[in-house]
């Protein structure tokens, strides 16, 4: 079994500087890659000696120390041998470093996919640090897991009561949803159905009891056929029911004067004056003719008299 040491680079100590209240530390990605340093000269290093591969950080958690992180590598194109895991990190998604360094002399034969497809190697790793903010994790989610650690995740999640916090609500020791986890309900009390100013109740059929209904004034029965009898009555009525003005209809100037009482224009006077003086000159003139001697008249011959009226 491979020996590990591990330090907090020079770098994570200035990026853990910066973690204040209110910010959060991400822990972006992992590497593992083969050589070594001196241990006095792991605190300066920027980047792996010889990166082979980025492997995966599949979980971490809050310990005494600081941060426990579950890191997993698995077999991949070209074997090597592992001699350092590297952590990045960043804080608010600003510059990414070298945070964590571990380092083994032993070595670790990672082989290749083609010797060994399902190889997993499984690695705990504790970053030191005294800050309490915030922090989360890039999780790989296309990572590959053995069937042991799924077991140990689901079991650890299951015993943990608030693994869901923030998302379910929580049963009080009576059954029910406490309070302080519902949200502000405007309900109507109790107290307020079926009483004055308050609200009407429903009945077993989901209706409004009649006795909370005001007082409606209508015919139930037939009521339609009402209206339509009215309805005809109403546009069968030439009585004027609207009491319509001769004005409103655009005959404001017109008089009801009879027959007998309508006036005679001064034009149509002169016309009938002048057919009078034409009607007496022609009466006198049949009656001078209607005085000629029966005697003096022509034989086999008649006289047409025409009188105007």
């Amino acid at each position: 079994m491979a020996t590990w040491v591990g330090v907090v680079t020079n770098a994570g100590k200035a990026l853990f500087a910066t973690w204040a209240n209110g910010t959060t530390f991400n822990f972006d990605a992992a590497e593992g890659g083969t050589g070594t340093v001196a241990e006095s000269a792991l605190l300066a290093q920027t980047a792996l000696v010889n990166k082979k591969q980025d492997i995966s950080i599949l979980g971490g958690e809050r310990v005494t120390d600081g941060v426990k992180l579950t890191i997993q590598i698995t077999a991949p194109a070209t074997g090597y041998t592992l001699n350092q895991i590297a952590i990045k990190g960043s804080v608010d998604g600003g510059t990414r470093a070298l945070t964590a360094l571990f380092q083994t002399s032993d070595g670790v034969t990672i082989p290749s996919v083609t010797q060994t497809p399902d190889f997993i190697y499984k690695f705990f790793g504790v970053v030191m640090v005294s800050n309490t903010g915030a922090f989360t994790l890039t999780i790989d989610t296309s990572a590959v897991v053995s069937q042991s650690t799924l077991e140990e995740a689901i079991e650890t999640h299951n015993e943990d009561g608030d693994a869901h916090d923030g998302q379910f609500a929580k049963l009080d020791a009576d059954g029910k949803v406490s309070s302080n986890q519902l949200p502000d309900m405007d309900y109507i009390p109790a107290a307020a159905k079926g009483v004055a100013e308050g609200v009407a109740e429903l009945d077993a059929t989901g209706k409004v009891p009649s006795e909370q209904l005001p007082a409606m004034n209508y015919d139930p029965a037939g009521s339609a056929a009402t209206v339509q009898t009215n309805l005809t009555a109403h546009t069968g009525n030439t009585s004027n029911p609207h009491s319509v003005t001769k004005a409103q209809v655009g005959l404001g100037s017109v008089d009801n004067t009879s027959d007998a009482d309508k006036p005679v224009s001064t034009a149509q006077q002169t016309a009938i004056n002048t057919l009078s003086d034409d009607i007496s000159a022609v009466s006198a003139q049949s009656l001078i003719m209607a005085r000629v001697p029966r005697r003096r008249l022509l034989p086999q011959k008649s006289l047409f008299v025409q009188i105007l009226y």
